[in-house]
């Protein structure tokens, strides 16, 4: 049962906030609605089910993964534990390894820079492809009832993963991963060698020597022999 821990009656009824704590028997969310009438604030309160017995969620920085896994039955006290890794391959694999003893089959960590690839590259070979990878986007997360610095990182992820409050983002599978990063590569070389080639075009212009008025490709036989002759 969801009970107010403040007194309705002493709170502005244009600033009224509704701030509620779920007991220890499923996940703790704490529900934070803003400018609502005051007679109001019981109808925002929300009590929250557990779906998952085993949740993980990751705190993903540039040189640290702080990683958190709930256990417990659905209804029950949960039991967190909660492990600091480096962004290293071996501690990575560390981790992988850790997430399988634990058999958790659900994980999810926020989408921060880049630093969640090598992450997500190394988790998705756990089970045998058998696993749920959720990377959730940090504003997503906000718009989530609660605060996430009311906890851990990593243990706020992962309690909103085992409530089942968090969608992931599209991620595709690796093969296409890979051709996606090759295009992109291509892309921009292609777009620097373009640049460069308008660099050689417009230099002897400047100078007054107007190739391109008698030669269509200057970057042909024709014009490299000249570029050649005139360098």
């Amino acid at each position: 049962i969801c009970t107010p821990f403040f007194n309705v009656n002493v709170l502005p009824l244009s600033t009224a906030y509704c701030c509620a704590f779920l007991d220890s028997t499923s996940s703790k969310v704490r529900i934070t609605s803003g400018k609502s009438p005051a007679n109001s604030i019981a109808k925002e309160m929300l009590c929250m089910k557990d779906l998952l017995e085993i949740s993980c969620g990751l705190d993903v920085h540039k040189e640290k993964i702080v990683a958190c896994i709930l256990t417990g039955p659905l209804g029950k006290p949960t039991h967190s534990e909660i492990r600091e890794f480096t962004t290293l391959i071996p501690d990575m694999i560390a981790l992988r390894d850790w997430i399988i003893s634990q058999n958790c089959h659900h994980v999810a960590m926020e989408s921060t820079g880049i630093y969640w690839m090598p992450v997500y590259e190394i988790l998705e070979e756990a089970f045998s492809g058998n696993i749920t990878l959720l990377v959730v986007n940090a504003r997503h997360m906000k718009n989530v009832p609660g605060k996430k610095t009311d906890m851990r990182d990593s243990e706020w992820i992962s309690t909103l993963l085992r409530a089942g409050l968090l969608n992931g983002s599209f991620i595709p599978e690796k093969t296409i991963r890979e051709f996606r990063d090759l295009n992109r590569y291509r892309k921009s070389v292609i777009r620097d060698i373009t640049s460069q080639k308008n660099r050689v075009e417009k230099f002897p212009q400047s100078s007054g020597f107007q190739l391109p008025s008698f030669i269509s490709d200057i970057f042909g036989t024709s014009g490299r022999m000249i570029h050649t002759l005139v360098i």
